[in-house]
């Protein structure tokens, strides 16, 4: 998901941008910040978002798990991000000469060659990756090319030497205009609730562990296959308990038909998400795929759903071609099913643990407070 914005402050170290609303919480989005131009450069004015062929210049801020250095509804720009990671590049975590500043990675791929500057933090760890200038078609195709080549080697100094090599911002540079986007991750509300704790019931145990794993990963196709297990398992419980229910006595399924309109998917959301939540289109428009719009769960869960996980599951495709984790084109289409995937799994466990699973919370989203006060 893109948001396009104009950024004109004039004063370097204030060069950050408190965020919210943006997006589903928890998954990826891209912030486009373009330059205002003046005479003689008021031409460049034109050059839309995505940007144009030309040179193109994309570094990426490295972190280390469980990390962060600055408040999670803030961005800054690389260049003033403090990076670090476990790849030890300089002094003094690496003995290489004192005077060494940086190193240079050249990458040689299958069809792309890249150079890249590595960057140390202050104990001489790897920070950042800079491109050099490189020709792009428009900014997805370098942010594309450029950070499938970085991963590349990261992957490779993750396997050899056993670390952790996370990706925490990329930013991507139009050399012609200065124009920066960034790959973001929406941050998530925060939440409380005062609702009694029912009895235990395993089945519901193993699917909250479930929905707590997924989120609690940064790796996105381990969180759609823990989602997706939700929904596996759904499927064998109905099954099983439906076998002992007479029809008359079959339980009806509240909002497992995707709705269509902005205003029906408003409605529906309030019935699986706690709290007060601004609801903007564009986000609608990241939850609700138009190929999912009018259809049943079930379907949605037979067709795509099921095709993206066993594309993730078998690794290998029907074409013999293999799904990369360092090619942002297959990343994509797993990241663009996780917000629908993430609110069909909360509808689903609505319906199926009605004494377990957001009891407490109606489906016109208001809260019972008389259950919340039950003891």
């Amino acid at each position: 998901m893109d948001h396009t914005t104009e950024f004109q402050n004039e004063d370097p170290e204030q060069r950050k941008i408190n965020i919210g609303g943006i997006g589903f919480p928890g998954e990826p989005y891209s912030l486009v910040l373009t330059n205002i131009f003046k005479e003689p450069s008021a031409h460049l004015n034109a050059v839309p978002p995505w940007g144009l062929p030309g040179l193109y210049e994309v570094t990426l801020v490295l972190g280390k798990p469980g990390v962060r250095t600055f408040p999670e509804n803030e961005v800054k720009f690389a260049d003033f991000m403090e990076g670090s990671s476990h790849l030890a590049i300089l002094s003094p975590a690496f003995p290489a000469p004192a005077d060494a500043m940086r190193i240079v990675i050249a990458v040689e791929g299958e069809t792309d060659s890249f150079v890249f500057e590595g960057s140390p933090d202050k104990g001489g760890f790897l920070a950042k990756l800079h491109s050099k200038p490189f020709q792009a078609q428009d900014r997805n195709d370098a942010e594309t090319r450029a950070t499938k080549a970085a991963q590349s080697v990261l992957s490779e100094y993750s396997a050899n030497l056993d670390i952790p090599l996370r990706i925490n911002l990329i930013e991507v540079t139009e050399v012609a205009t200065s124009n920066k986007s960034l790959a973001l991750m929406t941050p998530f509300q925060s939440g409380g609730t005062s609702a009694p704790i029912e009895a235990y019931d395993p089945e519901f145990a193993n699917v909250a562990a479930l929905y707590r794993e997924a989120l609690n990963s940064n790796t996105p196709a381990y969180r759609f296959l823990c989602l997706y297990k939700i929904l596996e398992a759904s499927r064998k419980r109905r099954e099983r308990l439906i076998r002992n229910l007479k029809r008359e006595h079959r339980p009806v399924r509240i909002g497992e038909v995707i709705p269509t309109t902005h205003a029906e998917q408003i409605a529906w959301l309030k019935a699986i998400f706690v709290g007060p939540r601004k609801w903007e289109e564009i986000t609608l428009d990241q939850i609700f795929p138009l190929e999912v719009r009018g259809k049943k769960l079930t379907a949605v869960f037979d067709g795509p759903l099921r095709r993206v996980r066993d594309k993730i599951a078998h690794g290998i495709l029907d074409t013999g071609s293999y799904l990369h984790f360092d090619d942002l084109t297959s990343t994509r289409e797993i990241t663009r099913w996780l917000p629908f995937l993430r609110c069909a799994v909360r509808r689903t466990l609505k319906n199926d643990f009605q004494n377990h699973y957001l009891q407490f919370l109606r489906e016109d989203g208001t809260v019972a407070y008389d259950y919340l006060s039950k003891k």
